[in-house]
């Protein structure tokens, strides 16, 4: 947080000088070149003004574009890294929404009186998830799970309730599902159904 508020000031500072002092004297220089011309005071104010302008929307895109919300659902570390590696495992490769949808799919069950109440059973319930049965859900997890994870954590949720995916070039049961459930919404290479 230090560093994130170290570097904004920096930025803004820089911006401020570049824009109230340099800037006129670039745009509108003395007519002579052996002259020095005074910055007036209204386009000092201009400058402060658009410089403070240009840092408020870099802070604001900076702070939206990265800062995750405050988790809904309130793990453990032990939990959330399950969480993570069933998402890295089942989605890697796919986009951040694609593996936000999958971590939302797991805590849909968690929810659903179908399903087991709490993440571990839900996620080794047998025949659910082929992760855990191949081994891969014991793979380093890609880093961008981890972000996929506190955003599903967060209440994200783009398949709008989901409780099922499968990829329909892989899936050894795909009419299982194309019987059983209702598509909701494709996400890459995965369909999202209920």
């Amino acid at each position: 947080m230090k560093s994130y508020f170290l570097k904004n000031i920096s930025v803004g500072l820089v911006l401020i000088l570049f824009i109230s002092v340099l800037l006129p004297v670039i745009y509108n220089p003395a007519q002579n070149s052996s002259q020095v011309r005074a910055i007036g005071q209204e386009e000092l104010f201009l400058g402060l003004g658009v410089a403070v302008f240009i840092y408020a929307t870099y802070s604001l895109s900076e702070r939206t574009s990265f800062e995750v919300s405050d988790p809904v659902i309130d793990f453990d570390d032990e939990q959330k890294d399950l969480l993570v590696r069933i998402i890295s495992a089942e989605a890697r490769g796919e986009s951040m929404e694609g593996q936000i949808a999958v971590g939302a799919v797991v805590l849909n069950r968690m929810e659903s009186p179908d399903f087991p109440d709490n993440l571990q059973d839900v996620i080794y319930q047998k025949d659910q998830f082929s992760p855990v049965e191949d081994g891969s859900l014991y793979l380093t997890p890609h880093v961008r799970a981890k972000e996929a994870a506190q955003k599903a954590l967060a209440g994200e949720d783009p398949t709008g309730g989901a409780l099922y995916f499968y990829n329909p070039d892989k899936a050894k049961n795909g009419e299982w599902f194309e019987q059983n459930t209702t598509p909701l919404k494709k996400i890459g290479n995965h369909v999202f159904s209920r």
